[in-house]
């Protein structure tokens, strides 16, 4: 066994959205054939699962899910077509590599010949008569400018969330599984599609590997880009893989830059 809601967190039943790259591609077919109060036996091929991607055990000691193995589920529908709610926050894990409540810049560290760094910024955007509709911005990488608020970011190292210092807005995942930056104090769900996230992505940054690492879709990821002299990329979600080259993790190595003021 490597996931049971029952014994992962405090135990509440888990919350997704269909087509949200939430859970595995297997759940995401199944769940459009139940309704509430089903009871179901799921078998999922691995090519709809995990694949060969490396999945650690969302139990407490757990053992890595096999490569290219088949996995099942036993499951049961409490609701369907709920108004999105934030879910209740989990004890989190150990931090490491980032310092709670203090203005950072994230530097992308691949030589390009630029000091290049996560910015979200699209005043344009955000004064649109359609930012109420879809309230959020693309991330890129833009070259650094010293106490620039829109490229400054603070991590809550209860929630695991990073906050824009200018807007006060947060990183989340767009269902193209890019990087966005999204204003989450005002929702107005009788607008904004359910396609939206429906709260912020966590990220840690991992010290071994120094990428901004989250959980998409069940499986462990990372913000990638690919840095060069073309500003505004598009920074993607991009999951761990066994085959993967220094040169593609290249792609979301990055360096935190504290500023001197705290928030």
């Amino acid at each position: 066994m490597y996931s049971d809601t029952k014994q992962e967190g405090n135990g509440e039943p888990k919350l997704f959205t269909l087509g949200g790259h939430h859970v595995i591609k297997c759940l995401d077919i199944a769940m459009t054939q139940l309704r509430p109060g089903a009871k179901a036996h799921i078998e999922c091929p691995s090519f709809y699962a995990f694949g060969g991607a490396l999945t650690q055990s969302f139990l407490p000691g757990g053992l890595p899910l096999p490569l290219h193995a088949d996995v099942e589920y036993q499951l049961e529908v409490i609701d369907c077509n709920m108004n999105p709610v934030e879910p209740k926050i989990e004890k989190a894990p150990v931090k490491a590599g980032m310092q709670g409540n203090r203005q950072m810049s994230l530097h992308i560290t691949k030589q390009t010949g630029l000091d290049l760094v996560l910015c979200c910024q699209d005043d344009e955007n955000i004064a649109s008569p359609g930012f109420a509709a879809w309230p959020a911005n693309q991330c890129y990488l833009e070259e650094y400018v010293k106490h620039d608020p829109n490229q400054l970011w603070v991590w809550d190292e209860t929630t695991y969330f990073l906050k824009n210092v200018a807007t006060g807005f947060q990183l989340a995942i767009g269902p193209n599984g890019k990087l966005i930056m999204a204003d989450f104090a005002h929702l107005d769900w009788n607008i904004v599609p359910h396609s939206f996230p429906w709260y912020p992505q966590w990220f840690e940054f991992c010290p071994f590997e120094h990428v901004l690492e989250t959980e998409w879709g069940g499986e462990a990821a990372y913000a990638a880009v690919e840095p060069n002299i073309k500003l505004r990329n598009d920074i993607e979600i991009k999951h761990f893989g066994e085959d993967d080259t220094q040169q593609q993790m290249d792609k979301g190595i990055y360096t935190v830059q504290y500023e001197f003021k705290n928030w």
